[in-house]
């Protein structure tokens, strides 16, 4: 790829990424809600519930949790939930291994459908 290709490809990609415009939107209806931190010996895990209130069954909900501690990111992972019905909620944990010194968490659906 030549410099000048190159500097087009990326003007047209970045602002792209950064406006969002990639990512889906997450379906109205679903409502997020996490427990405290907690930590073993093998790291940090939060429990979460994703509950939906549509009639629309979710084959694949996806929540992502960073984890912070002694004011830094120790680091992010994920958990799916599968099939979750419409009027019920998904339970899951969400767990960042090696994450030992965690004393918080933030969380949100990255991908429903």
């Amino acid at each position: 790829m030549t410099r000048n290709a190159l500097r087009i490809a990326c003007a047209v990609a970045f602002p792209l990424l950064s406006s969002g415009a990639a990512l889906a939107a997450v379906p109205e209806g679903l409502k997020l809600t996490s427990g405290p931190v907690r930590t073993d010996p093998a790291g940090a895990f939060v429990s979460v519930g994703v509950a939906n209130t549509t009639t629309t069954i979710f084959g694949q909900i996806v929540v992502t949790c960073t984890f912070t501690g002694g004011g830094q990111t120790l680091g992010t992972s994920s958990t799916t939930l599968f099939s979750v019905v419409g009027g019920t909620t998904g339970n899951d944990q969400v767990r960042l291994i090696g994450a030992t010194s965690a004393t918080a968490a933030t969380c949100e659906i990255t991908s429903a459908q």
